[in-house]
């Protein structure tokens, strides 16, 4: 059978011990933080977990093993994948990481805690995350993202070992990296004064050239070797290999293109922009706006350069979930080119006016949201809930999710611990 996985990074690798490319040792024993709550049907509740049982003290067994690589780097990312329960099945894994060097693993479905490693070199801030499940290496951005933060580095993980594989600093601002072919597509930070995306071996994270995108490098998408540069500063999002080459403008009188997304035939992105409560429906080819939906006007004293700072597409683009900030909820849309409401889903853990903790740097909550590969959820990062896409209910909450946004996967495993990544997501939700 196999088994799919949805891995949180947390920032701390606990349980094991190996052995990072500067000599240093990773360590950390087994911690016992908050315990995922599963929520019976309807039910609101919005008290946060108490302490659970303490974490498995191991990790995924065995040595990384090549897997096909269908369709965009991401090993069957953009190829069908079964769904659980039918021959032949994976067993999904989902994935935290934290600023404290944490990083968890829980099972899709029972939000069963399989493991949590203490010790990971990312306590300088998660930044960004993807998966290469033909090597098994997760890859972290973590550290500054320019200005005043400083710089950062990338962090590959192994798996399969459960053991840092590198950690390079780079000497520039970090932030949402995509991994493509092969490559790392690394911004050089959203508060960097730049159009520079770099271009990395994932291998040993040396530097291979760069490309430009949008001013102030921020989110990225590699798809079908073609790449999706989201810039802090910039009216349109920019396309390198396929169609008009950007999209917009932004309907926003403030610059900044936000968290967004594209379906599987790559003819179409949402998005979301700086100051603007809504997102945007626009067409690859002719780079035109097809169609923007506000949800209503920012109130007084929003203090926040984005209201929708979460996006994501169900895996067969039918519907789109996008993060309303102001209201604490999250709103279904068709995804169709004139997208109507299907849904208001209220969030029992409220993000707005919170802070992560830990957090290394940029701790206001703004939110994430990614669906699973199979569609069944949505996961909210800096709430922690987990949203049933069927019934349209909040069903879990997961609490290191609370407390991450840049850090968030999940794997697909033939059998865990035992077996192989096959597939993964990335950290945005796509259409496959």
């Amino acid at each position: 059978m196999q088994v799919r996985l949805l891995v949180v990074l947390a920032g701390v690798v606990g349980g094991m011990m190996g052995c990072a490319v500067d000599g240093s040792t990773v360590t950390g024993g087994p911690a016992a933080p908050d315990a995922p709550v599963v929520l019976p049907p309807g039910d609101a509740s919005t008290a946060d977990a108490g302490a659970g049982p303490a974490d498995a003290s191991g990790g995924p067994a065995g040595v990384d093993a090549a897997a096909p690589d269908a369709g965009g780097g991401h090993g069957g990312a953009d190829a069908a994948l079964p769904d659980a329960g039918g021959a032949g099945t994976v067993e999904r894994v989902f994935y935290v990481a934290n600023d404290d060097g944490s990083l968890y693993a829980y099972r899709q479905g029972t939000w069963e805690q399989l493991a949590h490693w203490t010790g990971l070199p990312i306590q300088s801030g998660v930044r960004g995350i993807d998966v290469d499940p033909a090597t098994g290496a997760l890859y972290l951005a973590h550290g500054g993202d320019g200005a005043g933060n400083g710089t950062g580095g990338l962090l590959a993980w192994s798996l399969g070992q459960a053991r840092v594989l590198y950690n390079v600093s780079l000497g520039y601002g970090v932030d949402q990296l995509s991994y493509g072919d092969g490559k790392i597509y690394m911004p050089e930070g959203e508060l960097t004064n730049s159009t520079r995306w770099h271009v990395l071996d994932a291998a040993t994270g040396a530097a291979l050239g760069s490309e430009a995108g949008g001013a102030y490098p921020h989110n990225t998408i590699y798809r079908n070797g073609h790449r999706y540069y989201g810039g802090r500063q910039a009216n349109r999002l920019t396309i390198v290999g396929i169609g008009a080459g950007s999209v917009g403008p932004s309907p926003s009188s403030t610059a900044g293109v936000r968290p967004f997304t594209v379906n599987a035939a790559e003819t179409r992105v949402w998005l979301t922009w700086s100051k603007y409560r809504g997102f945007s429906v626009g067409d690859v080819q002719t780079g035109a706006l097809l169609k923007s939906v506000s949800f209503g006007a920012l109130p007084g004293g929003f203090s926040q350069t984005t209201a929708s700072h979460g996006i994501s597409l169900a895996p067969d683009g039918a519907e789109v979930y996008v993060l309303d900030l102001v209201t604490d909820s999250v709103r279904v849309y068709d995804g169709t080119d004139d997208p109507h409401l299907l849904a208001t889903i209220a969030l029992p853990h409220g993000l707005y006016g919170g802070t992560e903790s830990p957090c290394a740097y940029d701790c206001d909550k703004v939110g994430w949201l990614l669906h699973s590969r199979d569609g069944a959820y949505v996961y909210v990062g800096d709430s922690g809930d987990v949203i049933d896409t069927k019934t349209r209910t909040v069903v879990a909450f997961l609490p290191p999710l609370r407390q991450s946004r840049h850090g968030f996967i999940e794997v697909d495993w033939s059998s865990w611990p035992s077996g192989t990544p096959v597939a993964t997501t990335t950290h945005f939700g796509l259409g496959y």
